[in-house]
């Protein structure tokens, strides 16, 4: 894959897990009720790894951006997304969908939902595309500066995304 792709990929994801490790770090309540209300963990396995997932976030983010480690990382980010979407999954098809999704980190509050899943399986193939098809050269200045403006592009899309998701409009009407 061509050095800047990679990179593009590398920084959008590990700013995604950053951003959203530290949401949950610095509003823990709102998280542990909203993955309470919806994932159905036992009481003691709740209370042990509702702390680990931003630690786990943060820790891949970190990796992500470390060329030794990136793409394990990338294969822990997938593991990450492709869980998280299992267990919104299993919260829609239960009904359980009034609960705050508690994985946004704009701010916004986003109910459970099918659109939620389309988007854990774009960071799911972004991450996998970076763990199977790493580069292979030493990224130039320019690849550096042109990975950060494809980062923020594609950050602002994610946004976007999260934004659209989040609209109240769409739980009516049968659009889910």
């Amino acid at each position: 894959m061509d050095i800047a792709a990679a990179l593009t990929i590398q920084l959008f994801l590990a700013i995604v897990l950053g951003a959203s490790a530290y949401k949950k770090v610095t509003d823990m309540e709102s998280f542990k009720a909203s993955v309470e209300t919806y994932a159905e963990f036992p009481q003691g396995v709740a209370g042990v790894l509702i702390p680990l997932v931003p630690l786990s976030e943060f820790t891949v983010a970190v990796a992500l951006l470390a060329p030794a480690t990136s793409i394990y990382a990338a294969v822990v980010a997938a593991v990450l997304f492709a869980g998280y979407g299992l267990l919104i999954a299993k919260a829609v098809l239960t009904g359980r969908t009034a609960a705050d999704c508690g994985c946004s980190f704009s701010g916004k509050t986003i109910p459970l939902r099918g659109a939620l899943l389309w988007r854990n399986l774009g960071l799911v193939i972004a991450a996998l595309v970076l763990a199977f098809a790493p580069a292979q050269e030493v990224p130039s200045g320019a690849d550096v500066a042109l990975a950060a403006f494809g980062a923020a592009a594609l950050l602002m899309n994610y946004l976007v995304v999260e934004a659209l998701i989040a609209l109240p409009q769409l739980n009516r009407g049968g659009v889910q």
